[in-house]
């Protein structure tokens, strides 16, 4: 049964606000923003605006892991070619010596013969963002591409220059770069994730106990790159998917070598277990334990070989879709890009800021409602052992649908939640839009029945796919992730 309202033009205002978000976070544009090659350099402008200098002409790999890392590689091979090809003398032009990506399932370029022209091949793996064996098997091959390149100190193209390593990161990244430490098997390691993830551990926590167990993420990768005598330079450029862009959790900071000197890793790693009631067996605390000594092994001297450079993030999309919101005649509140916590609670505390909202008779003479834009990331805590189909933004659209249910206010609400990314969950949906409904479309309340059931059962999806399947906001996957975009609309009549 679907008992959809009639499209309205709000909702059309509503996809145009979040597709134009999600393209000014689209990864070859940030590219195109951040990189120029010019006299065989690549000149990268930092997050400072300060424009630093890269030798091209030596030994050049490529290596990446994300949900982004395949646009970004390929604008940076279009700008790498169109140098090449304005050069006349072909002893001249620029060379990949070799380059591995570990891709989302489903990722898709039209440029496939670009990426063989300079030896980058891509792979896929992580079905619904978890680690599988085809992202620990793509992992392998990146860290043999380390060694490849650190292997080439000696016989450099050009003496005395290190070979450098290019690397692109994003959120999804954990996924799709994953080794486990010695001593732990894939599956106990996914295992004690979703543990976690059901508990409602945020991104930030999941990362830092992700580093813990594995032999790539936080920093580790780049170690392998400098350590030693045969050391390589190393540039990374990286889209954040985490709230005030810590750059040592995105995508669990592979390239980033990061040491806090009061708490050990080991410790900070096991309170998070410990908070969530997650059994710690004797096997699994030897193995996070190892931590502490491997976070000391970075020599601090190669600091100047390693740069790691943010190009992307919320911000960004959520400027765009201000922008966007006032253009279409909104008039725009803004609730920041640090929005979290369990997500029905969150979509209660917004109900809550626009039911208090006070606007005034100019408002309504001026703008066509009212446009509460945030971004962030929610979590979903499953601890009940309800395990139904859904994603953070579509339980959060279904607690907002219960909240608003034959509420009578003066104008109509329409919210907005849905990721960057094009999936919410392990579903095709990357979102949903939602609206308050009456009692006169639900006169047996069957439909509010069962988005108790629903909510209560984590099972959002089933929930809009049985009674509003149009609600669904389907984008397919949009090659970027930068969090969630949220958008709430109050109309005046």
């Amino acid at each position: 049964m679907n008992r959809l309202a009639m499209s309205s033009p709000v909702r059309k205002d509503l996809k145009l606000i979040f597709e134009s978000s999600v393209n000014a976070v689209k990864p070859d544009s940030l590219i195109k923003s951040f990189i120029q090659i010019n006299e065989n350099q690549l000149l990268v402008k930092t997050s400072q605006n300060v424009e630093k200098k890269f030798s091209l002409n030596r030994d050049v790999f490529i290596l990446g892991a994300g949900k982004a890392v395949l646009k970004m590689c390929e604008e940076f091979l279009n700008q790498l070619d169109s140098y090449n090809n304005e050069l006349t003398n072909n002893s001249q032009k620029l060379t990949i010596n070799a380059g591995a990506l570990s891709v989302p399932i489903g990722s898709q370029t039209t440029r496939s013969s670009l990426f063989a022209k300079y030896n980058v091949h891509y792979r896929t793996g992580a079905l619904n963002n978890m680690p599988d064996m085809d992202s620990q098997k793509n992992t392998i091959e990146i860290v043999d591409l380390v060694k490849s390149a650190k292997s080439c100190q000696k016989n450099s193209k050009t003496s005395g220059t290190n070979p450098l390593i290019i690397s692109f990161i994003s959120g999804g990244g954990s996924a799709l770069l994953s080794l486990p430490k010695p001593g732990l098997t894939l599956d106990e390691k996914c295992s004690l994730i979703s543990q976690l993830v059901k508990s409602g551990a945020n991104i930030n926590e999941l990362n830092f106990v992700r580093r813990c167990l594995s032999q790539v993420k936080g920093g580790k990768l780049a170690q392998m790159a400098i350590n030693g005598p045969d050391s390589v330079e190393m540039i990374s450029f990286i889209i954040s998917d985490i709230i005030e862009d810590p750059i040592e959790l995105i995508a669990s900071g592979p390239t980033v070598v990061h040491r806090t000197d009061s708490e050990k890793p080991s410790d900070k790693a096991l309170k998070i277990l410990n908070y969530f009631n997650i059994e710690v067996k004797d096997n699994l605390k030897s193995i996070i334990l190892l931590e502490d000594k491997e976070s000391d092994s970075y020599d601090r001297n190669c600091d100047n070989l390693l740069h790691n450079i943010i190009i992307g993030n919320n911000s960004i999309a959520l400027n765009v879709a201000q922008n966007t919101a006032k253009e279409l005649g909104y008039k725009v509140v803004f609730l920041g890009n640090t929005i979290k916590g369990e997500a029905r609670d969150v979509a209660n505390e917004w109900l809550r800021i626009a039911l208090n909202y006070k606007y005034s008779e100019e408002d309504v003479k001026n703008f066509r409602g009212i446009c509460w834009i945030g971004g962030g990331e929610t979590t979903v805590n499953m601890t009940d052992s309800k395990t139904g189909l859904g994603g953070r933004c579509q339980e959060m659209g279904l607690a907002f649908y219960r909240a608003v249910y034959d509420m009578q206010t003066d104008g109509k609400f329409y919210f907005l939640c849905a990721g960057s990314d094009g999936q919410d969950g392990p579903t095709d949906a990357a979102g949903v839009i939602v609206e308050n409904m009456t009692k006169d479309c639900d006169p047996n309340q069957q439909i509010l029945k069962q988005s108790d059931i629903d909510l209560r059962n984590h099972n959002s999806h089933h929930f809009f796919k049985t009674y509003y399947n149009e609600w669904f906001v389907k984008t397919g996957i949009t090659g970027t992730n930068v969090m969630d975009i949220y958008c709430l609309v109050k109309t005046f009549s």
